[in-house]
């Protein structure tokens, strides 16, 4: 079963999502299914920590023993005020609003 939809949306963003069917040879419909079935299916899986991809390296990047990559050595102690868990609950937060959770 489907579902009609009307969305109101930029001119040029629409341009470019019916040019990128083309391009791959589908309907902006079939485009634009693809794309909203990558929504997680209830919040909780939002909310859920990701996973650490290197947790040696972050490990050693706090211990010292491993040098920021550049440009990053600014941002130290930006968030000295805040506990970890506060700064956790405003990422959250503010990616839960803009993916309108």
């Amino acid at each position: 079963m489907t579902t009609k939809l009307i969305l109101d949306i930029n001119d040029k963003l629409a341009e470019k999502a019916k040019k990128y069917a083309e391009k791959r040879g589908e309907s902006l419909s079939t485009v634009i299914e693809s794309l909203l079935n990558q929504i997680p299916d209830s919040t909780e899986s939002m909310e859920k920590k990701p996973k650490i991809k290197n947790p040696t390296l972050v490990k050693k990047i706090l211990e010292g023993k491993e040098p920021l990559a550049s440009g990053l050595e600014n941002l130290v102690g930006i968030l000295k005020d805040m506990t970890d868990e506060e700064v956790e609950n405003v990422r959250w937060e503010y990616l839960k609003e803009k993916h309108g959770l």
